[in-house]
């Protein structure tokens, strides 16, 4: 009867154990799938910020090459040569800055 109550104790210290084993298994799990769903909603947003990035240079790109091909030109020809400069060199910025991205 001694030996039956020693199996019994010992299996139920056992099942403790392992239902413990569990909790902790599945509050990691848990931890896991929050700090995944973070993260993807970390990607998500960069990639939200990196296409209003990509729109707003090639609205830029778009005034320069205006700039340049006397979208903006004026009677003055001093004014013209200064915005296709000014288009020039804010192209140059928006390509180097598209390179960099990819």
């Amino acid at each position: 009867m001694e030996d039956k109550d020693k199996i019994i104790a010992k299996l139920k210290a056992e099942n403790e154990r392992l239902k413990e084993e569990v909790e902790i298994r599945d509050n990691l799990s848990e931890t896991f799938r929050k700090e995944a769903l973070s993260w993807a909603n970390i990607a998500n947003d960069y990639q939200k910020d990196k296409t209003k990035l990509e729109q707003t240079l090639q609205e830029i790109k778009e005034i320069a090459e205006m700039a340049i091909n006397g979208g903006y030109a004026t009677k003055s020809s001093d004014y013209s040569e200064g915005m296709e400069i000014i288009g020039h060199y804010v192209l140059q910025l928006i390509t180097k800055a598209e390179e960099s991205e990819g």
